[in-house]
């Protein structure tokens, strides 16, 4: 989850039954890992990735918490652009799952290579970072 979240790093989760876009949150895939990864697409959303945008239901949708983070060259690609047939109309997102992904998109493991997450796989949001301490902060 760089730049958000580094390795060795402990997070405070606090389980909650409305999950909204962005929000960091703690989840499992089918085989039971466990993943720290931000809401990017909810249930009956449509969304795709071009030019480095984030289109929600045919909307540019700012990731504000990402770009100012990152010191992007301007010839690097940070988010591919998916799904690969650009002539799609994005990715559908079910009802009752969630499309995550990893704020370290280059190599994130995330809904682009597992697919939608069921909510009930969903364990909480991450609310803050508690240690190491003078890494505090909140989400």
């Amino acid at each position: 989850m760089k730049p958000t979240l580094h390795n060795g790093e402990e997070v405070m989760v606090l389980r909650t039954k409305k999950i909204h876009r962005f929000d960091v949150v703690l989840a499992t895939d089918q085989a039971g890992l466990v993943y720290v990864k931000r809401v990017i697409g909810l249930p009956g959303d449509n969304i795709r990735y071009h030019n480095e945008k984030l289109y929600v239901n045919g909307r540019v949708v700012a990731e504000d918490f990402l770009y100012k983070q990152l010191d992007l060259n301007k010839h690097q690609r940070y988010t591919a652009d998916f799904p690969a047939d650009y002539t799609s109309k994005g990715v559908h997102v079910p009802q009752g799952t969630y499309f995550l992904v990893g704020d370290n998109r280059p190599i994130s493991r995330d809904s682009r290579t597992f697919g939608v997450i069921p909510k009930k796989q969903i364990k909480g949001r991450v609310v803050c970072n508690i240690a190491p301490f003078d890494q505090f902060r909140f989400f």
